[in-house]
């Protein structure tokens, strides 16, 4: 594999190497990519199996994965437009701009758009924070649909908002790694 400070100079600039080099240097030791992705994924997997396994003669209600998959696309765009490209003075928000603008999009530039090691998924990677965030969310809109129409409804909700999240995850991390049999860029 390559390392980021062993990229060909033509690929990258002298500044993105420099900044790619601290950034992985940076990692805690702790930190191990492939064990994030395999909770996160994990997790999810688990939270869906789990409301899947909860409903009863589920019909209807199945069709409510497309709304609630369009709204999460609108939701991730909102969050891409005003949060994550715009500083907000504000300590989550603030966090979330420092992490996706100045240091995702410092990392990842025209000139280079992927990824070497695993260790690399620290800056592909949503924190797992992330999916516990979306996971309240998910539970309180699966609440109100729950308990507004039925609870097949709330447990679809709850799902495709997960799901949603771990589907946004897998092709983002296409985009960032190098041309495989699995991803033909």
């Amino acid at each position: 594999h390559i390392h980021p400070e062993q990229c060909p100079v033509a690929m990258m600039t002298e500044r993105q190497r420099k900044f790619r080099a601290k950034y992985v240097s940076e990692i805690s030791r702790w930190h191990n990519g492939l064990v994030h992705i395999g909770v996160t994924y994990a997790a999810g997997i688990a939270a869906i199996a789990w409301c899947v396994s909860r409903m009863q003669n589920a019909g209807w209600e199945w069709l409510l994965v497309l709304p609630v998959a369009i709204a999460g696309n609108f939701g991730e765009w909102a969050m891409h437009k005003y949060v994550m490209h715009r500083l907000i003075d504000v300590f989550a928000l603030r966090a979330i701009y420092d992490r996706h603008t100045r240091q995702h999009h410092q990392y990842f530039t025209d000139n280079d758009v992927t990824i070497s090691t695993v260790r690399e998924f620290r800056i592909v990677f949503f924190p797992w924070r992330v999916l516990i965030v979306l996971a309240v969310m998910g539970g309180i809109l699966g609440y109100a649909a729950g308990t507004l129409i039925n609870p097949n409804a709330g447990y679809v909700v709850f799902v495709t908002m997960i799901g949603h999240y771990m589907v946004y995850e897998t092709f983002h991390v296409c985009c960032h790694v190098r041309e495989n049999a699995f991803v033909r860029n």
